[in-house]
């Protein structure tokens, strides 16, 4: 239909990137909203550039905070709000 104007390959290589690019910048409002929310340093351009580059391990990074933070991101908001009710979070060490 193209008339050989792009491969296939170009074709779904250049739709990958700007999914990628779009999923990046949904993704890294979380980190965002972590870090303004405790008060971490940073950046939105940092955050972006995070999530487009290694999202495994911004993702991991950011879980790993919430833990060291007394909180289980893998029971849920809900859950996590009635643990946070009934006990105070432990202080955490900065590195």
């Amino acid at each position: 239909m193209d008339k050989a104007c792009c491969s296939a390959g170009s074709t779904c290589f250049l739709m990958s990137l700007i999914l990628s690019v779009f999923v990046s910048g949904y993704t890294c409002t979380y980190r965002t909203r972590l870090r303004a929310h405790y008060s971490l340093q940073g950046d939105q351009c940092e955050d972006f550039c995070i999530h487009l580059w290694c999202f495994c391990c911004a993702i991991c990074q950011e879980h790993r905070e919430l833990q060291a933070r007394g909180l289980d991101p893998s029971k849920g908001w809900d859950a996590n709000m009635r643990k946070m009710q009934r006990a105070p979070l432990p202080p955490v060490m900065r590195r």
